[in-house]
């Protein structure tokens, strides 16, 4: 089902698409936890239109991409929603830029990882600046926190994409690196699924 651009109900978006944050959600106080629901449910939105869930999702992205890139928090019903906590917690374009770069890498036709190093780039995109925002939501004053938080980021999109193999396959799309699993291309990890003691199959799951 297609959706509209609102997060106007964060508690029930957390609530609904992200079931062990929303039982967290409640150590961390009114408002504090709010704005958290608020944080997750623009990025939320935002993964909605990469996935096709909102109706011209990737030209929303485009959009965005373009008003960030020039440091605007607004002309986008999504910025606007989000523009007063921007304000309040000084967060950076940057790093939401960063976040949407992630997200429109995932548009083109075929995903394909090349090496360690661009896999860590590209969980860092995608999840790592989502800790980092966190830690400004959450008003962390510590600095050691926030490469831990960007550990944590990357650690869960691993963890994602170790799980989503063949899901991600067969969407043309290849987040293990090539360079351990000889370069196989989405076609032939689906081919290797079908015989799990396969030399191929084999290769996928030790890495």
């Amino acid at each position: 089902m297609v959706q509209s651009i609102n997060i106007d109900n964060p508690e029930l978006i957390l609530a609904t698409s992200g079931e062990s944050f929303h039982w967290a959600r409640r150590f961390l106080g009114n408002k504090m936890g709010h704005d958290a629901a608020r944080l997750y449910s623009f990025c939320r939105v935002l993964d909605d239109m990469a996935d096709g869930d909102i109706e011209n999702g990737p030209e929303h992205l485009v959009q965005i991409q373009a008003r960030l890139k020039q440091g605007e928090w607004g002309n986008h019903p999504l910025l606007n929603q989000f523009s007063d906590m921007v304000d309040e917690y000084g967060l950076s374009t940057k790093v939401v830029s960063s976040l949407v770069e992630g997200l429109l890498d995932d548009q083109a036709d075929e995903v394909l990882i090349a090496d360690e190093s661009e896999l860590i780039q590209y969980a860092y995109k995608v999840a790592g600046t989502v800790g980092l925002l966190m830690c400004d939501v959450l008003n962390t004053d510590e600095p050691r926190a926030k490469p831990h938080a960007v550990d944590l980021g990357i650690g869960m999109q691993l963890t994602n994409i170790a799980r989503d193999v063949l899901e991600d396959a067969k969407m043309g799309r290849r987040y293990l690196p090539g360079s351990w699993i000889n370069h196989m291309t989405p076609q032939q990890i689906i081919e290797a699924s079908k015989n799990p003691y396969s030399h191929e199959a084999l290769l996928i799951t030790e890495a």
